[in-house]
């Protein structure tokens, strides 16, 4: 019987877990995009 909880630590350090890359990334494109907008409306008011 394989030692599951010996090569998880390491899938864990070598490939991220897709589910929490999904979300994570997801969230950082969106808060992006957000600050991104807010941004370029800041910097077009300004000239």
């Amino acid at each position: 019987m394989y030692t599951d909880n010996k090569l998880q630590p390491q899938k864990l350090k070598l490939g991220r877990v897709p589910k929490i890359d999904k979300a994570i990334y997801r969230y950082t494109i969106s808060f992006n995009q957000v600050e991104h907008t807010r941004f370029y409306l800041f910097s077009n008011n300004r000239e």
